[in-house]
């Protein structure tokens, strides 16, 4: 376990060089104001390949927040089975590619939309949870955003207002075993 938790300014970039260079099996960093303009970069957990089960990132400040769009989760998806992250910008369809054993995801203070193919089976096979909490507004939820999801238990998606849902974004053909 490596907690991060702290009231003053937070400056450096987890990547490769610093934080990628421990194998840590769960992450959280609470209560911080950073500086950087993206907290993470590729390779931010390069070296907790294979033991990293959670990653938890709360009452963040300042910065871009949580930018999904860098890519730095892969090397923690093959492990990973809890996602909580605050500040949480460009989800893509493939920042969770390959999370076979996630099974809770958190974003908060969404600043985006949830793209096609994003929570689909071949993504995320064992997803039991997840919660969407938009700063503000859902700009849309997109076609097959959530697809054919055998173990999912339970969605809840807060916003102010979400301006469009998309034909089939809740898109089930699978049967549950």
């Amino acid at each position: 376990v490596m907690p991060i938790s702290s009231s003053s300014f937070f400056r450096p970039q987890l990547n490769a060089e610093n934080l990628g260079k421990l194998n840590v099996t769960h992450f959280k960093l609470t209560n911080a104001r950073i500086l950087q303009a993206n907290l993470f970069a590729i390779g931010a957990f390069a070296g907790s390949v294979g033991s990293i089960e959670s990653i938890t990132i709360q009452n963040v400040y300042g910065g871009n927040g949580v930018d999904l769009g860098s890519l730095f989760l892969h090397f923690a998806c093959p492990t990973l089975k809890s996602l909580k992250l605050d500040r949480v910008s460009n989800l893509s369809p493939t920042s969770l590619t390959l999370s076979p054993k996630l099974e809770d995801i958190s974003l908060t203070n969404l600043v985006s939309s949830i793209p096609s193919q994003t929570f689909t089976n071949e993504n995320v096979p064992n997803i039991q949870n997840i919660t969407i909490f938009a700063l503000d507004i859902l700009y849309s939820i997109s076609t097959d955003a959530f697809k054919d999801l055998t173990s999912l238990a339970s969605v809840e998606i807060t916003a102010t207002r979400i301006t469009y849902i998309q034909s089939f974004s809740f898109n089930n053909r699978a049967v549950k075993p």
